[in-house]
């Protein structure tokens, strides 16, 4: 019976034990608590707070965490599959975790347009990014605050650099001309939060309209009258993305009236056209006629009419000119043939003239014949001119029949 009572008082005495451990572990536990979270908290409250009755009871924050910067970028400007330049390109930017303010020190903003050529295009597309064509940075826009942005594309942005052309499998080479192809417009913005840096952006793609259509009448030249017959008819013609050029001739002043002539004068490429129509219209009838020449694009057709004026073969034809001419003074001939006359007329009379002049300068009088030499007598009588033969002969006679 002893043994019985001893093994059962041993045995609650190791229960209490355990007991009494228990309760001290809790108690501590209990004491430990309120410590953590004190420690834990990131406010100025401090120990203060926790050491006053009045305090509000402690919760634990954790500091606000920036993470990677992230952005929405989206146009606000529709499109359409052929795009008119020049055409205004909006977009926005809804941005996460990013800067408090987004401003020019932290936010960089830009256009670019790429050609779709075959090198980006099919299974290109995965290893080759499209050629750039313009790159258009619009960090002169971005302010205080700004998440959207606006940009009107003309065509001087395009021509401000050379334009790449199709280039399969190899670096694209350098052309004058933007060719006519789909482009692809992105618009992208560059954010710092400062913890990332990172790019965002939004794309779309259409047919730039860089060329618009025209078209010119070079032949038959509108600014005369035409006369009847086979008569050449040739256009100088532009635009992006062609694709037939016509040109018809009405009888009369409208397209009501009957049609003549129609040919196609359409030629594959880019650029401006002159083309001249291998058959010839055949103008058989006077009248007033009205040539129509029509250029036609998937995004519409454009008309350019030119009023003609055909007169019968052999007739005057009229122009705005000043002219004088002077009737023949010889009735009964032309002009040219009275001309013609006088001068040869004129050219004998001065001939003429000329001889008699001449003569008349250097002909002068002929000298006359050399004569024999005479002796020229010395003793002549002044008063009857008798001569002597002597001086003494001379003074006699002068004084026996003078007195002298």
């Amino acid at each position: 019976m002893r043994r019985a009572t001893g093994k059962s008082f041993g045995t609650l005495a190791t229960v209490a034990l355990l007991v009494a451990v228990v309760a001290t572990i809790g108690l501590m536990g209990l004491g430990l608590a309120p410590r953590a979270v004190a420690s834990g908290h990131t406010t100025g409250l401090g120990h203060a707070a926790f050491g006053s009755a009045n305090a509000a009871p402690l919760v634990a924050h954790a500091a606000p965490s920036v993470g990677n910067v992230s952005a929405a970028v989206a146009f606000t400007s529709s499109f359409g599959n052929y795009i008119p330049m020049p055409f205004n390109l909006s977009f926005s930017a809804t941005v996460t975790n990013g800067p408090t303010e987004m401003n020019s020190t932290n936010t960089w903003v830009n256009i670019e347009i790429r050609d779709v050529a075959s090198i980006c295009r099919g299974g290109y597309g995965l290893t080759h990014n499209c050629p750039t064509v313009v790159n258009i940075s619009l960090n002169s826009s971005v302010t205080a605050g700004s998440t959207s942005w606006s940009h009107e594309v003309t065509r001087g942005d395009l021509l401000a650099t050379q334009f790449r052309i199709t280039c399969p499998n190899a670096p694209c080479t350098y052309a004058s001309t933007l060719p006519d192809d789909q482009y692809q417009i992105l618009a992208w913005v560059t954010i710092n939060n400062g913890v990332s840096n990172a790019t965002f952006g939004t794309e779309t793609t259409g047919y730039l309209i860089t060329s618009s259509q025209d078209a010119t009448l070079l032949s038959p030249s509108p600014l005369s009258s035409i006369s009847t017959g086979n008569v050449t008819v040739g256009i100088n013609y532009s635009g992006s993305y062609l694709g037939g050029v016509n040109i018809t001739i009405y009888q009369g002043t409208d397209t009501t009236g009957k049609v003549v002539y129609t040919q196609g004068l359409f030629v594959p490429g880019a650029g401006e056209h002159v083309v001249v129509a291998s058959t010839v219209w055949y103008a058989t009838t006077p009248g007033s006629y009205l040539a129509v020449i029509s250029v036609t694009a998937p995004y519409g057709t454009s008309t350019f009419p030119t009023p003609l004026t055909v007169i019968p073969a052999g007739q005057t034809v009229f122009q705005n000119s000043s002219s004088y001419t002077n009737s023949s003074l010889i009735p009964g001939l032309s002009p040219a043939v009275g001309g013609t006359l006088l001068l040869v007329i004129g050219l004998i009379v001065g001939m003429i003239v000329a001889l008699a002049l001449g003569r008349a300068m250097w002909g002068g009088m002929k000298p006359a014949p050399a004569q024999p030499w005479q002796a020229k007598a010395s003793n002549e009588c002044s008063v009857c001119h008798q001569s002597f033969a002597t001086e003494a002969e001379l003074k006699d006679h002068q004084k026996t029949a003078h007195g002298m």
